[in-house]
């Protein structure tokens, strides 16, 4: 019974909240409704006196032309068709007019803007007009009407041709309203209200409802009627009623509304008179939209009506549930000490495997080390023949020259004696020099990136295969970046070592090659420096596969497929990358790209050319 009682009471507090709320919300809708009818009412009302302030004055100006005096005052053709001409031109200028004409005193026109047109009011008498017979008088004239000849809306303003004091003739300019209305639709608009303008007998002559137009607001009288008619202000039209009904005003309205019926539909207007134009302007919004507000504000109330019974119930339960949380938080608490613990045991296995990570990581940097050494002196092995042959020519000769100072010297012959010995340490020179390239080239690196010049590094490699390359059929052609210095920074021995091993597959890669050649090109270009080692071998199967460790297609006492492998990470090692590719023709092309030093000024280090060679 209780909990009935409370829901029959929840019941009425819903139904009392859509009452009030539709009511309030009723009131709210009538007035953003009238405000909104009274704004565009007043952007209508602007446009039109605009409209006519604009054109009232243009009438006198064209009406005061000298031409038109004398068309009037004594026509000839001459100035009958200077006259149609000038008010051609005129009517092009204004681009709201449609015509612009002249009449004598008698109403009968004597030239016209439309004189070459089937419309043409040349010859037509329009003294019945209220505008003419305004404009005889002396002043300005101004009318709406229906065109008897275009049968086209028009606004006339009129105004008197003068000679001195004396009317001679009027001149009129005709508006299109056609193209008024449209102006007055704002573009994008949801079209909400609708445009009246009614003339003096209440007569709507201008309207954004087509079927509106030419029907009064009121009923009119027979004798108002007859006027119309005799005035031929709207030509082969009856006037009918528009049909409103006058309807008590709601809730929210200011007493100068109207509220009307029109068939199915309910308006409310707001009207403003004209009184220099006789007319009257109203804009008519239909109340369907009030009906968007009252939803909304019966939808504000559902939601606030929701709001505090949620806020009830949420303090009816709040009890409870604090009571719950506190249980919660117990378990949780619980769960959390649980869950530390073993998260504390998870760490503690994870910063063993980063250890033993770390120290496979040192491992594999000393193996890849070991391994670099191991490819210099597995090099160096394949070069022995040629090394034992570059040495062996000097101790020959330094064998011979020796063998000859002690003879010369028995003979007291100082100076052959000087000579030799010249010779024998010249040779002992260079037999020094190229023990040196393979001493440096044998030693380990200390892996620090230094400021190189690739000039230098690709001299000295090919100084270091110069025991190969002439014991090899190869052409090995050295191209240099216009003999300028390029710097990088990297690790001299190791790229000397990658360089090395290069130009050892190049020459391996073209040992059956009918003319081999090889190629060391560099280049400069978008902030790197590019070596590229070239051959016409025999090419690549696969330009991925050759960098995998211990892939080789050489012989097994030619290595262990390592080296490919070992340069690339020594160039990744650097901030750079090592490609390869096969030629346009035939061969393979090895790319080595290192980044370029912005600025270097080291003046101790001397600029060594790269100059072409054979």
């Amino acid at each position: 019974m209780k909990q009935l009682s409370k829901k029959l009471m929840l019941a009425g507090l819903f139904v009392l909240t859509l009452g009030l709320t539709n009511s309030l919300g009723s009131w709210i809708g009538y007035q953003n409704l009238e405000q909104l009818i009274r704004n565009e009412l007043f952007r209508y009302t602007s446009l039109l006196e605009d409209l006519m302030g604009r054109h009232q004055v243009m009438a006198p100006i064209l009406a005061s032309d000298q031409l038109f005096l004398e068309l009037v005052d004594a026509p000839t053709e001459t100035n009958v068709e200077r006259a149609n001409d000038k008010l051609k031109t005129f009517a092009d200028l204004l681009q709201m007019s449609s015509d612009i004409y002249v009449m004598d005193i008698n109403g009968r026109t004597m030239a016209a803007s439309n004189w070459d047109k089937a419309t043409s009011f040349v010859g037509r008498n329009f003294s019945f007009r209220p505008y003419f017979q305004q404009a005889l008088t002396g002043s300005e004239g101004f009318y709406f009407a229906l065109g008897t000849t275009s049968l086209v809306r028009g606004l006339y303003f009129s105004s008197p041709i003068l000679s001195g004091d004396t009317v001679k003739g009027v001149l009129t300019l005709k508006i299109n309203v056609n193209e008024l209305e449209h102006i007055w639709k704002v573009p994008g608009s949801l079209n909400l209200f609708d445009l009246v303008v009614a003339d003096k007998d209440s007569v709507v002559f201008l309207s954004t409802q087509q079927d509106w137009r030419y029907k009064s607001v009121r009923t009119l009288d027979d004798k108002r009627l007859t006027t119309i008619g005799d005035e031929r202000r709207y030509p082969g039209i009856t006037v009918e009623p528009l049909g409103l009904s006058a309807q008590p005003l709601p809730a929210g309205l200011n007493t100068d509304v109207s509220h009307y019926q029109l068939g199915g539909d309910s308006l409310i207007a707001v009207s403003q008179p004209m009184p220099v134009a006789g007319w009257t302007v109203s804009v008519y919004g239909n109340t369907r939209n009030v009906r968007y507000d009252q939803l909304s504000a019966i939808l504000l109330g559902v939601f606030v009506f929701a709001a505090l019974l949620g806020v009830v119930l949420y303090l009816r339960e709040r009890q409870a549930r604090l009571e719950h949380l506190e249980s919660s938080r117990k378990e949780l608490e619980s769960r959390v000490a649980r869950r530390t613990e073993d998260l504390l045991v998870t760490n503690r296995r994870l910063m063993n495997e980063i250890d033993v990570r770390s120290r496979a990581e040192i491992q594999l940097k000393s193996t890849q080390d070991e391994l670099i050494q191991a490819a210099k002196l597995a090099t160096l092995g394949q070069m022995s023949a040629s090394i034992n042959h570059e040495l062996n020519q000097p101790l020959t000769a330094i064998k011979a020259f020796s063998a000859n100072a002690r003879k010369f010297l028995q003979r007291g012959n100082l100076e052959q004696t000087d000579k030799n010995l010249e010779e024998i340490i010249q040779l002992c020179e260079r037999m020094g020099n190229i023990i040196r390239q393979f001493k440096m080239f044998t030693r380990k690196s200390s892996s620090k990136l230094v400021a190189i010049d690739l000039c230098q590094i690709i001299t000295d490699a090919r100084h270091l295969m110069q025991p190969v390359i002439e014991t090899s059929p190869a052409k090995v052609v050295i191209q240099g970046a216009d003999g300028q210095p390029v710097w990088v920074a990297g690790d001299m021995v190791r790229l000397e070592q990658v360089l090395v091993n290069l130009l050892s597959n190049a020459i391996q890669a073209t040992r059956d090659a009918e003319q081999p050649e090889i190629r060391i090109n560099l280049n400069k270009g978008m902030g790197s420096a590019i070596i590229q080692v070239s051959d016409n071998g025999v090419g690549i199967i696969d330009t991925q596969e050759i960098f995998e460790p211990f892939f080789t297609t050489k012989d097994i006492s030619e290595g262990l497929g390592l080296g490919l492998s070992i340069s690339r990470q020594i160039i990744e090692t650097m901030g750079g990358t090592l490609s390869a590719a096969n030629g346009q023709s035939k061969g393979a092309v090895f790319s080595i790209r290192l980044p370029l030093l912005v600025s270097h000024t080291s003046a101790t280090t001397a600029a060594n050319p790269v100059k072409e060679t054979p």
